[in-house]
């Protein structure tokens, strides 16, 4: 970097900070009442910025979650997962889970019921030292990336 860019970067640093501290200094302010009537609302508390609407919402507005499926092996089984990191679901509608904590993948069925446990933290065949990407193939398998472990495994 030649000396007469560093000034330059400087400046933009400083002001970013600026910029920074005076966001952070707000506290409750609202952004102008948007479509509907609605407000933007910033909260802000140490290092966190919240960020809520504020005011009545249309009835023609609001939307209604419907459960499509339940996934939920029962309490009693030893291969629930604990931390999903990924989730893909094929074309047939099997979803496929990445649990992090055991670097294992759970198959299951359209229905919710689990096919299949894929896997276990280690260096071998069929283990996993972490997942840095997932896709679902045209053919209904999956590809996972092992970046700690130098491959990509098929499934």
């Amino acid at each position: 970097m030649s000396h007469t860019q560093m000034p330059s970067r400087l400046v933009l640093f400083g002001l970013g900070l600026i910029l920074l501290a005076n966001a952070c200094q707000r506290s409750a302010t609202t952004g102008g009442a948007g479509p509907g009537g609605l407000a933007t609302v910033f909260d802000s508390t140490a290092d966190t910025v919240f960020a809520r609407v504020e005011g009545e919402v249309p009835a023609g507005a609001l939307l209604k979650l419907i459960e499509e499926a339940r996934i939920a092996p029962a309490a009693d089984d030893t291969s629930l997962y604990t931390e999903v990191s990924e989730f893909d679901v094929d074309a047939a509608g099997r979803p496929w889970v990445y649990d992090r904590p055991s670097n294992s993948i759970f198959l299951f069925s359209a229905d919710g019921k689990l096919l299949r446990r894929i896997g276990r933290q280690g260096g071998g065949p069929g283990e996993f030292n972490g997942n840095n990407g997932m896709v679902v193939r045209k053919d209904g398998g999956l590809a996972i990336w092992d970046s700690r472990n130098a491959r990509i495994s098929f499934f």
